[in-house]
């Protein structure tokens, strides 16, 4: 079966489409697992600073103030934990968003192209309901949505630093 070449350019946008969808999809699991190593070094370091401190307690009333902060920061790190999380996943979804918007005004005019120029290739109750599908895609995404930006900024690479964290930070950059 030979192709015209508008169909071969739509599968070519097609196509492209899918791997910008993978692409930013692969950036996002990079920039979580980033996240994920980022808090797990951090913790570690905090680790190691509470257990000198640990040392350090020599009576129980010290035991007992250390376990409290201890509980205090662990609370503090899970939640802002998952908060760094949430940034990190809402940025990813914030970005796969802005390209299927940007994407699918291109495709759907596309695959209403194709529907027109090839109506004896497909039969009639599936064209018509791919051409209003089309249209939906297109009368809805560009007139109405720009594509979304993300507000979150780096929020997902300094989120959850609790006090013993960033204390753990600055030791270590003065060593």
């Amino acid at each position: 079966m030979i192709f015209s070449e508008s169909s071969l350019s739509f599968y070519r946008t097609a196509l492209n489409f899918s791997l910008d969808c993978n692409n930013v999809m692969l950036q996002g699991a990079r920039r979580v697992r980033s996240y994920q190593i980022e808090q797990i070094e951090a913790a570690m370091v905090d680790c190691g600073m509470l257990s000198k401190k640990l040392e350090k307690a020599s009576n129980s009333e010290e035991l007992l103030t250390f376990g409290s902060e201890l509980l205090s920061g662990q609370i503090e790190r899970i939640t802002g934990y998952w908060s760094g999380m949430s940034n990190a996943l809402g940025q990813n979804q914030a970005e796969l968003t802005g390209v299927f918007q940007s994407r699918a005004v291109e495709l759907a005019d596309g695959l209403k192209q194709q529907l027109d120029q090839t109506p004896a290739a497909i039969p009639e109750p599936l064209a018509a309901t791919l051409k209003m599908v089309a249209e939906v895609v297109h009368n809805t995404l560009s007139t109405k949505q720009q594509p979304m930006r993300s507000t979150h900024g780096n929020g997902a690479q300094h989120a959850g630093r609790g006090k013993h964290q960033d204390a753990g930070a600055q030791q270590a950059r003065h060593h």
